[in-house]
C-alpha cells in the first residue's frame, strides 16, 4: 500500500454528540468582539488568492527539499483543511469546500493555510509515530510536526512572511487587545514588526474563535488575557485546547528566532545514523529556531514540556521515552523498566510514539 501521512487539522462539525449546540445572540456577540474579530465571511476570490500567494512562498521551499507542493481544493462540505505526505515527496494541501462562506476572514483563513504548512516545514518537535520504516521516511520527506508546533510556526514564520508588505498592518491596531499591543511592543523595536505581531496574534484568534464557536472545547471564551493553566512534563503532539493554541499563536507572534528556507528543524540522524523523533542531535539542531525558558516567547507548558529539550535520561524518569541506537531499541517505561530489542540484519530499528521496536521479518 502506498504511504500517505495525511494532517487533518481542521474538519469542523456543527454537532457535538449528536446534537446541535445552541448558542444565544449574547455568547455570539461576545465571542464575536468587534474590538478584536475581522469580518468574516471567506470568499473563493480572497481564498484562491491566499493559496496562490502560499504556494508562491513555499513551492520553492519544497523544491529546495527535493519535494513538490500543491495547494488544492477537495469537494468536502464541511470547512477546514489538511496536510498531506505522499510517496515520492509530493506534498499537499488540500482545502475543503465547505470552508468557502464560512464565517472566517480572510486573515483567519491565511492562518489555517499556514497552521498546514507548519505540518510540512517546522520540523521538531515532529508528529508521534510518522514515517515507520526508513523507506517510508525518505520516500515522504521527513516526519510532520505536530499540532502544538504547527501553531507556532504559523504565527511565528508564515504569517510574518504573508503580511511583511501589506499596507492594511497599521489599520488593524485598533482591532487588537491592549495586552497582546503591549506585548508586540515590548517584543519587537521596528513599528512595522510590531504591527506584523499584532496582526499574526490577531489572526491566529479569529481562527480558533471560529474553531470554538463550531465546536467548542470549554464553556469559556478565548482570549489572550486568560492563558491555559495546563502544564505537561512532555510535548503533546495532538490537539491542545483551544486557549492553549491562542497562547502558542501569541508566542510564535513574539519570538524572533525565525526558520531558514530549506531548513527542517530536528530533521538529522542520530549519532548512530538513524532518523530518530526525538533524539539529542534533532533536539540541538532545532534549538536555534525557537525560542526557549522564561521569555514571552517561548511555547507555553500547556503542550510543550521542559523534557522534550532534554536528551533521554538513562536513569528512567517518570516520563516514558525511546531511541534507536544502531540495531538496538530501547523503551524507557515510566515504571522505571528498560527494554531492549537487538534487530536482526533484516530489521531496521523504529521509534513510535513513546517506544522503540525492530520492524521487518528476523
Amino acid at each position: 500500500m502506498k504511504p500517505t501521512t495525511t494532517l487533518t487539522v481542521f474538519a469542523i462539525l456543527s454537532v457535538l454528540g449528536g446534537c446541535a449546540m445552541a448558542t444565544s445572540p449574547d455568547e455570539t456577540a461576545a465571542r464575536r468582539d468587534p474590538s478584536v474579530r475581522q469580518e468574516a465571511g471567506l470568499s473563493q476570490a480572497e481564498a484562491d488568492r491566499v493559496m496562490e500567494a502560499l504556494e508562491a512562498l513555499y513551492r520553492p521551499e519544497a523544491e529546495a527539499l527535493g519535494a513538490s507542493l500543491d495547494l488544492v481544493w477537495s469537494e468536502a462540505e464541511n470547512p477546514g483543511a489538511s496536510a498531506r505526505q505522499d510517496r515520492g515527496r509530493r506534498w499537499s494541501i488540500r482545502v475543503r469546500r465547505g470552508t468557502v462562506g464560512a464565517d472566517l476572514s480572510r486573515d483567519g483563513f491565511t492562518a489555517m493555510m499556514c497552521h498546514e504548512l507548519g505540518h510540512l516545514f517546522s520540523g521538531f518537535p515532529f508528529r508521534s509515530g510518522n514515517g515507520r520504516s526508513a523507506e517510508d521516511f525518505e520516500s515522504l520527506g521527513h516526519k510532520a510536526a505536530g499540532e502544538g508546533q504547527s501553531d507556532y510556526f504559523a504565527t511565528k514564520d508564515c504569517l510574518p512572511r504573508v503580511f511583511a508588505n501589506s499596507e492594511h498592518n497599521a489599520g488593524l491596531r485598533v482591532r487588537v487587545p491592549e495586552s497582546v499591543a503591549a506585548s508586540c511592543d515590548a517584543a519587537w523595536g521596528d513599528v512595522h514588526d510590531r504591527e506584523i505581531c499584532q496582526r499574526s496574534a490577531l489572526a491566529y484568534l479569529d481562527l480558533m474563535r471560529f474553531l470554538h464557536e463550531e465546536s467548542p472545547d470549554s464553556g469559556e471564551p478565548l482570549s489572550f488575557d486568560t492563558p491555559s493553566t495546563q502544564v505537561v512534563d512532555r510535548y503533546q503532539s495532538a490537539y491542545p485546547s483551544h486557549q492553549c493554541r491562542v497562547d502558542t499563536a501569541l508566542a510564535g507572534a513574539l519570538c524572533p528566532a525565525r526558520i531558514p528556507a530549506t531548513v527542517i528543524p530536528g530533521h538529522v540522524q542520530n549519532e548512530s545514523g538513524v532518523w530518530d523523533v526525538h533524539s539529542p542531535e534533532a533536539t540541538a539542531h532545532a534549538a536555534p529556531y525557537a525560542c526557549h525558558g522564561e521569555t514571552p516567547g517561548a511555547r507555553p507548558r500547556c503542550w510543550f514540556g521542559p523534557t522534550d529539550l532534554l536528551p533521554p535520561n538513562p536513569d528512567c524518569p517518570e516520563v516514558p521515552w525511546a531511541r534507536c541506537d544502531g540495531a538496538q531499541a530501547t523503551t524507557c517505561w515510566p515504571s522505571g523498566t528498560t527494554t531492549v530489542e537487538e534487530c536482526t540484519s533484516t530489521q531496521t530499528c523504529v521509534v513510535f510514539g513513546d517506544s522503540a521496536f525492530c520492524e521487518g521479518t528476523p
